[in-house]
Formats: structure tokens, C-alpha cells, sequence
């Protein structure tokens, strides 16, 4: 039986207390795992023996869940353009037996009850097995013990198990009113692998709820968490003074409410950051107008004037710690709920700062969106790092209100946001320099099958097709 005991990365403690809303350090972004190719998912659904807290979903509606039409793998294609996919299983247990897609609910029973891995911690605290590592680690050996074959699930060169889901039964702690009963979700790793006895490592995995309040969980999620496992850190604030990316992007507030059916894609920002989108290495300058097709496009652009991101550099420094990304944002694909959410088509543009946003220690600490704020100053004090003084990942919104950023009058995103035809962006860095940077937003097109949008360029650019 294997005896090595997970503990958290020392860089990724788990707090020890604080509100469900301080989940912090806790993040699988300094061993991402894999961003590209074909990959076999295995998703693991457990439960536990409190009267209340039996599974209640099929294996084959979570197996429709992630593997199919408008599931979680597609989800994953799509905003990657193709480079991300998922094929994979859902295992559960019925007595003593795996049992794999089944068309009964068939979860594999913890020993424990949840307020034995919870702990009055939500599962976030240090003492293992009382927290989200036992969770996954008792459930990873009972499915070893019971003869399951992890060998389909594992890289065939190192071993390791790299795409694993934990679903557990009952509610986020983001929607219960104790921590002593329930468990947040998360994307965390164990700080040892646990090999199982065909040599099969596991250290990595994406922990998902299975409901959200009477019904099953949303899409986005999972889709969420599994971005932390991919290497990204959330872009909403921390400290929730202000929103941060609103509803922009999946990593802020853009995992679908109720009455919707989509989360929306990942912003520019973070397909960069994944390496779903690339630059081209010729740097254009002066006066251009550029075609810019739909960033849910699942073509590439064609065209020297066409390109599906734009990438901007202040005064021209291609070294500039700041930067700026354009995108077109069309209601199409998981972005079908766009209009709906109150946002408008058209051009988003995105200021980057990497002195916050590319830096390691912000990144692991969780704070890249979260400045003015010691949220997380223990995480500074074993980097002795200062407290980040600006937003790493900013929507520069269109109205000039920045309300996502505002502690005065917070919003999500509207529909002002948004730089339409007519529309001019001058760009301005964050010490209030200007950028030597102009858009001009010239023509939407709205035939069915061209929602592209024409922009006069001013200043320095790549373009990635």
C-alpha cells in the first residue's frame, strides 16, 4: 500500500483560516500541466457516508458533462483553436468494484464524512489527510486497491497521471454558510506523488463540486479551476474591493450565472499566456488598417492585414513592461451568451503589465489583480516582496468609468466598455504617460458568416494570425 504522505507545496500552503472568499496559495501554477495535444482525462467522482452527502449524477450524464456536445473538452478546443483536447473516462465505484461511464450514480464512498477532510477549514487547512489532499489521495488508493488500470490515463514516457478531475458530492463552500461541512474547489497538487502499484504517478488534479444549489454544477467551474491546473491565477480581485476582469474572461467572473448556458472564453491575455496564440516576430509600424476576425473564430486569419489578436508597443520598446492586446468579441461559440450578459460585440482592449502580471511570486501569491491590498502578505513576506501597486490584467474600458477597477461603483462589464465604430482609444500607461498608441474602431461587419471589425493602427504592433 502506498505510505507517502501528501502535504501542499510550501509555496502553496493552504491558509489556515479566513473567509471562503481568501482562497489563496493554492494554485497548480508553478507545475502546470500540459497546454497542447491530444489528452486522456480521467475524471473521478467521489462522495461521502453523511446521510446528505450521497452523489447524485449518472456516470454517463458526467461523462456527457465533459466529453460531450458543448462539454468541457469542447470548451477546451475551442478557445484553444484546436490545440487542447480531451478524450477521457468518469469512474465511480458500486460496492466494492470501479465501474467507468456508468449509467448508475456509482461514486466511490470516502471512509470519512466531509467534516473530517472539510476540518472547519473547508478543506483549505495544513493537516493532511483533514483537508482537499486526503480527499483525492484516499480516493486515488481505494480505486488502486480496488484493481483499477490507471496505465490508459498516464503520459506512456513519464508515468504521471497529468489530467486529473476530482468531483465531489454536494456544494462549493462558496455556497454553504460553514466551513465545517463543505469544501471549496480548487486546483492544487500533492506534494509527493502517489504512485499506484503499476507505477503510475499522480500529483496533480482539478477539484470541482458536483452541484450549484439544487442542480447540477455549471460548466464554467470546472472550466475555471482546470485554468489554474493549466498555470493561470485568477484575474477577479482577491480582496474583492473591485472586480477586477469582470465577466471578460473565465478566470475572472466569467463562469456563466444561472439562466445561462456558457462560460465565456478566456481572454487575450491568458490564450497568450497558455501559448494558444502567438506574434508574429515582424514588428509593423505607422498608419495601418487591420482586419480582425472573431477571437471565437476557429480559423486562423488569412491576410498580411488580418489577424485574430493584435499586440501593441508603447512608443515602440518591444522590451515595454506594459503593453496593450486588441480582440474582437463576437456572441459566438461559448461566447453565446455575450449580448445576454450585458456586454457589447467589438473591440476589448487589454492592458498588460508584466511587472505584476509575468511575475512569478504575484502569480503564485494569487495577487495579480489585486493591488493596494495585504490579502496575502504572508506570501509576500517569504518573497519579501512589496504589495503590487497596479492591476497586472486591466479591461480598458470604453466609457473611461473603469468601474471594474472602482471601489465606488463596481460592475462586471456593460455594454460601454466596449470600443465600437466611431470610437477612438488613445493609450496611456500606467504612470500617465502616453503610449504613442492609437485605435480607431472603422467598420463592424455583420453578415452571418463575417463579424470581423476594421481598425485604423496608429503607433507600433504584431499581429498574431
Amino acid at each position: 500500500m502506498q505510505q507517502i504522505i501528501p502535504l501542499p507545496h510550501p509555496w502553496r500552503s493552504m491558509r489556515k483560516s479566513g473567509s471562503p472568499s481568501s482562497e489563496l496559495e493554492q494554485r497548480s501554477i508553478q507545475y502546470p500541466i500540459p497546454r497542447r495535444g491530444e489528452q486522456k482525462l480521467l475524471v473521478l467522482l467521489v462522495d461521502f457516508p453523511d446521510p446528505d452527502r450521497s452523489g447524485l449524477f449518472t456516470g454517463q450524464t458526467w461523462q456527457n458533462f465533459f466529453f460531450g456536445p458543448g462539454g468541457f473538452s469542447d470548451y477546451y478546443q475551442e478557445v484553444s483553436y484546436g490545440q487542447l483536447r480531451y478524450k477521457g473516462d468518469v469512474v465511480g465505484m458500486s460496492g466494492d468494484s470501479y465501474v467507468v461511464n456508468d449509467s448508475r450514480v456509482a461514486y466511490l464512498r470516502l471512509p470519512h464524512s466531509i467534516s473530517y477532510y472539510a476540518n472547519n477549514e473547508a478543506g483549505q487547512g495544513y493537516n493532511f489527510p483533514h483537508n482537499t489532499s486526503g480527499v483525492v489521495y484516499q480516493a486515488v488508493q481505494a480505486l488502486d486497491d480496488a484493481g483499477f488500470d490507471f496505465a490508459p490515463y498516464a503520459n506512456s514516457r513519464t508515468q504521471f497521471i497529468e489530467n486529473l478531475i476530482v468531483v465531489f458530492a454536494g456544494l462549493s463552500a462558496r455556497e454553504e454558510p460553514s466551513r465545517a461541512d463543505t469544501l471549496m474547489p480548487t486546483a492544487y497538487s500533492l506534494q509527493q506523488p502517489y504512485v499506484t502499484q503499476h507505477g503510475q504517478s499522480i500529483r496533480d488534479f482539478t477539484f470541482c463540486p458536483e452541484r450549484h444549489g439544487s442542480k447540477m454544477v455549471t460548466l464554467g467551474v470546472s472550466v475555471h479551476e482546470h485554468g489554474h491546473a493549466l498555470g493561470m491565477c485568477d484575474l477577479y480581485d482577491q480582496s474583492l474591493r473591485t472586480i477586477g476582469v469582470g465577466r471578460y474572461d473565465v478566470m475572472g467572473y466569467g463562469i456563466e450565472p444561472d439562466g445561462f448556458n456558457h462560460p465565456v472564453h478566456f481572454g487575450a491575455f491568458v490564450k497568450a499566456f497558455l501559448g494558444w496564440v502567438q506574434f508574429s516576430t515582424q514588428l509593423q509600424q505607422g498608419v495601418s488598417t487591420i482586419t480582425l476576425p472573431p477571437a471565437e473564430a476557429t480559423q486562423p486569419a488569412h491576410g498580411s492585414q488580418s489577424g485574430r489578436f493584435i499586440k501593441l508597443y508603447p512608443n515602440g520598446d518591444l522590451n515595454s513592461p506594459e503593453y496593450f492586446l486588441l480582440e474582437n468579441r463576437q456572441p459566438l461559440g461559448f461566447d453565446s451568451d455575450w449580448v445576454r450578459l450585458g456586454l457589447s460585440p467589438g473591440l476589448i482592449i487589454w492592458h498588460v503589465d508584466e511587472r505584476i502580471a509575468g511575475d512569478v511570486d504575484y502569480q503564485q501569491c494569487n495577487v495579480v489583480n489585486t493591488p493596494f491590498s495585504t490579502v496575502n502578505d504572508n506570501c509576500f513576506t517569504r518573497r519579501n516582496k512589496q504589495v503590487p501597486l497596479y492591476y497586472g490584467v486591466k479591461v480598458v474600458e470604453a466609457d473611461g468609468y473603469n468601474n471594474m477597477v472602482s471601489e465606488q461603483k463596481k460592475d462586471y462589464g456593460t455594454s460601454a466598455d466596449t470600443w465600437v465604430v466611431g470610437k477612438t482609444w488613445r493609450g496611456v500607461l500606467q504612470n500617465g504617460q502616453d503610449s504613442g498608441l492609437s485605435v480607431s474602431v472603422l467598420r463592424q461587419h455583420e453578415e452571418p458568416d463575417n463579424r470581423s471589425i476594421d481598425l485604423r493602427i496608429e503607433g507600433w504592433f504584431k499581429i498574431a494570425t
